[in-house]
């Protein structure tokens, strides 16, 4: 990965997203393989900033998505 940078943040993207769906969060180790790929960092064969802005705007983006819909479910619920 330290030597396709590139290809490495578009999986901290891809595993940000797994994370955050409940399903496929619980059958990707996807915190272990992130924090595998934060430990290039140091080296410098990876940067920091967009590491982090590839994971981040993924988990926030899918974690308020999952809200509204919860949202909608339970204003649902109580229509009928």
């Amino acid at each position: 990965m330290a030597a396709y940078p590139d290809i490495a943040y578009g999986v901290v993207l891809l595993l940000a997203l797994s994370e955050s769906l409940s399903l496929l969060g619980a059958v990707v180790p996807g915190t272990a393989i992130i924090v595998g790929l934060a430990a290039l960092v140091p080296s410098g064969a990876l940067k920091l900033y967009p590491l982090l802005g590839s994971a981040f705007p993924m988990d926030q983006l899918f974690l308020r998505l999952q809200r509204n819909l919860s949202a909608l479910r339970a204003s649902c619920q109580y229509r009928h």
